[in-house]
């Protein structure tokens, strides 16, 4: 059986250049109950097809489980949560995917983390190797990959080469399945297009 290389693909800016970057076997989208899935799947599916990916959308329902704008629910005023507070998402995320994929030869998953994740737990170097070394207790030889976890976000792009014609299709609402400009997925990708375009770092 070929190992799989496979990468998490939300169809955002950074699973857009790793896309490129690193040419997958598999691009897998996760539909865990998010009100922006359709969006993510639509741009995800679009983005594959241009880059000559194979695509897949793994569903489960777990939107019960978090609050805030990425469910439709409210989230409770503590300062110290974002908007879109969904706890332990990344460990979910990347276990989900490899118990879809287990049985297909998985031997490496790569994730979208860019230095700023850095800031949440689930951005970590830490929690990083503590993923790895736990999915290698079950896939032997297994690699969890993050290549721009010492990148902004801005370097990847410009080290991916994605020209403004790719970049365009990539969507991170965090709110609605259609770009509400305004949330902080939203306004994030629009201040990245912004500086790209004025040459800004």
């Amino acid at each position: 059986m070929v190992e799989m290389r496979v990468l998490l693909f939300s169809g955002g800016v950074e699973s857009a250049c790793l896309a490129a970057m690193t040419k997958p076997d598999l691009a897998l989208t996760i539909d865990y109950g998010q009100v922006c899935a359709p969006g993510e799947i639509r741009a995800a599916k679009h983005i594959a097809s241009i880059i000559g990916m194979d695509h897949r959308v793994i569903e489960v329902s777990l939107g019960h489980l978090g609050a805030g704008e990425m469910t439709g629910f409210p989230s409770d005023d503590s300062e110290d949560r974002v908007p879109e507070h969904w706890p332990f998402r990344n460990q979910m995320l990347l276990t989900v995917a490899a118990m879809a994929l287990a049985d297909c030869d998985l031997r490496e998953l790569i994730i979208g983390t860019v230095l700023t994740d850095s800031v949440h737990n689930d951005g970590t170097p830490e929690f990083l190797s503590a993923m790895e070394r736990l999915l290698q207790t079950q896939l032997s030889d297994f690699k969890l990959s993050a290549p721009a976890s010492t990148m902004t976000t801005d370097d990847l792009v410009r080290s991916s080469g994605v020209g403004r014609d790719l970049m365009g299709w990539t969507f991170s609402c965090h709110r609605a399945e259609v770009a509400c400009g305004a949330c902080r997925g939203c306004n994030k990708s629009l201040e990245l297009f912004t500086r790209l375009e004025s040459g800004e770092s």
